[in-house]
């Protein structure tokens, strides 16, 4: 039992509000602000509020959009069949209206152990309410780090967030505005060269000309307002469309999405495809396509006054279908590209087609010219729910292939894969899931043969060209606002993640261990025939708590990078604390 319980709610309040004046010291730090709030909700809230609500009281509605926790639970319940699986075509914010309103009543019927806290999603369809009111404060004590939290950036030093917002839908029509702001430190700390004076130190030195993922943002604190997981949506004769910044996720990837994932948050973007799967009697099919506009950073932008160009098309389409009479198994393939915003009028229209082109450059005019960056990916998740147990594997390739026969000879040849698995026991109160995750791309069997090596693409020389990197200097690669829209592996996209989730009536708690490649240099294309490796390695942990209407979050994230810059290692702890007010839905 909590011994908070057992103190009088006079005195606790009296408790917290000398502590949160003591706390008021520490104000020059910055911390001081998401602390008292935590302290101040525990205190006040375990005993009046600790207790969770009875059964059918107006619960909060669980808002998973990609790259949260929310979404992890949700996945957690299909692994057990609490609610159906979904298409892995695309999961973002407009999509969790997707659910028939019998499908959400037996999703919300169905014993889990949110149910008394959070409903799936909302069993009306006309509803509105407050989206949760999200408060966070995170400590990098040497480096910058984060793991797929954009929009956020969690520079070294402090760092804050909030975002909350209101959702509502109106028969076809359905809206939420979720927008995000967070502020950064930013301190100081050793930066690897770039070979760029001025601004240009701050760059990647990975690709200093043409990746867009800063190493610093700048010299002062760092700080962005944007829309978050905000979106307008329009449901009819089962088709849906509309304007969203909410992240994506295209196919099943968790942690490693290849084409399109959460780590930089959303860009705002047009969509227009199927509500749900179609069922076709042999295969249900699921299809989307977007275009939006991604940004340059600060430090990576045109200072000559060309702004168009610090913007650039994303564009492509996602498809997935899953064959009649084989449960649970879901295939698909996406096509995505990224190129320079139109400079003229007119040529929208031939960029929004391209798409729909062919693969291979056998065929196509002028393709070794152009600038633009482009994707095509295949994947597949089959999800045994009477297992409670799933497992994905997804292949992309970057560029054209020459003809067909060069691509059956090399069809790793700027490519990669990932893949990963989840189980998951118990119903009711508890849910325990295991979870593993790896990606692997960058250099071909080629590239670590010490051919391809550009010696004048990267500082260093002697470097691979892996598929998040090599990009025009008017694209700036797979990025959005200097964030990787990808894998959180990071643009070298190699990497190993596993974790055990547990959640529970009261919240939940994590462990995991991550591995990721920052850079190499193969031993055979180095004059001394030993190579290095710029390493990464994360052992995390996280816990949340329900106390009434609040949900109070903490974790601790020791990060080990070895070879840092390919000279000493570094190690550097990030501590985080969240709190979020949930509010009750209101039906009309």
């Amino acid at each position: 039992m909590c011994v908070l319980r057992t103190v009088p709610t006079g005195l606790k309040l009296g408790m917290a509000s000398n502590l949160s004046g003591i706390l008021r010291v520490g104000r020059p730090f910055g911390f001081h602000l998401i602390a008292s709030q935590l302290l101040i909700s525990v205190l006040a809230g375990s005993g009046a509020q600790g207790q969770l609500a009875p059964k059918g009281t107006a619960e909060a509605w669980l808002y998973s959009a990609p790259g949260t926790l929310a979404e992890s639970y949700v996945r957690a319940l299909e692994n057990r069949g609490l609610m159906p699986g979904r298409s892995m075509a695309v999961r973002d914010g407009p999509r969790v209206w997707s659910l028939s309103y019998q499908q959400s009543v037996k999703a919300h019927s169905s014993e889990h152990p949110w149910q008394n806290v959070y409903r799936i999603r909302p069993v009306k369809e006309k509803l509105w309410g407050l989206l949760p009111l999200r408060a966070l404060g995170s400590f990098n004590t040497a480096f910058p780090f984060q793991r797929g939290e954009g929009p956020v950036w969690h520079g070294k030093g402090f760092t804050h967030a909030f975002s909350g917002g209101v959702f509502g839908r109106w028969g076809p029509i359905s809206l939420v505005v979720n927008p995000t702001w967070f502020r950064t430190e930013n301190r100081e700390f050793a930066l690897a060269p770039t070979g760029i004076d001025g601004s240009g130190r701050f760059r990647s030195a990975l690709a200093p000309a043409s990746l867009d993922i800063p190493q610093r943002f700048g010299d002062e604190s760092y700080q962005i307002l944007s829309l978050g997981s905000s979106s307008l949506t329009l449901d009819m004769l089962g088709l849906t469309g509309g304007l969203s910044s909410s992240p994506q996720i295209w196919g099943p990837g968790d942690l490693h999405p290849l084409v399109m994932g959460a780590a930089a948050g959303g860009i705002p973007h047009l969509f227009l495809g199927t509500s749900a799967p179609v069922d076709l009697w042999i295969l249900e099919l699921d299809f989307r396509y977007m275009a939006g506009r991604t940004e340059r950073s600060r430090w990576f932008a045109r200072t000559d006054g060309a702004d168009r160009e610090n913007f650039a098309l994303l564009n492509g389409f996602t498809v997935a279908f899953s064959p009649r009479g084989l449960t649970g198994l879901q295939l698909g393939f996406t096509r995505l590209f990224h190129q320079p915003w139109p400079s003229e009028d007119g040529m929208m229209g031939g960029l929004l087609k391209k798409p729909f082109e062919g693969i291979l450059k056998s065929g196509l005019q002028g393709v070794d010219q152009r600038l633009d960056d482009q994707f095509f990916s295949v994947f597949s998740r089959w999800l045994v729910a009477s297992v409670g147990a799933e497992v994905w594997l997804e292949w992309v390739r970057g560029d054209h292939s020459v003809d067909a026969r060069w691509l059956l000879l090399e069809p790793e040849d700027f490519g990669g894969y990932a893949a990963g698995f989840r189980k998951t026991w118990g119903t009711g109160s508890t849910l325990t899931v295991f979870r593993a995750e790896s990606i692997v791309s960058g250099p071909t069997h080629r590239e670590r043969g010490g051919a391809r090596i550009n010696n004048e693409r990267f500082y260093w020389g002697h470097a691979p060209h892996p598929i998040y990197i090599d990009s025009s200097s008017r694209i700036g690669s797979w990025t959005h606002r200097g964030q990787l829209m990808t894998t959180v592996a990071g643009p070298f996209g190699n990497g190993q993640s596993i974790g055990v989730d547990r959640f529970h009536s009261e919240g939940h708690w994590s462990l995991s261990f991550d591995r990721s490649i920052v850079s190499e240099q193969p031993a055979a294309a180095m004059p001394s025939g030993e190579g290095i490796s710029d390493v990464l390695y994360v052992v995390s942990a996280n816990s949340t708590r329900f106390l009434g209407q609040w949900d109070m979050g903490l974790g601790l994230d020791w990060v080990m990078n070895l070879n840092r810059h390919f000279e000493s290692d570094t190690m550097n702890f990030r501590l985080q604390a969240k709190v979020t007010r949930r509010f009750a839905s209101f039906e009309h």
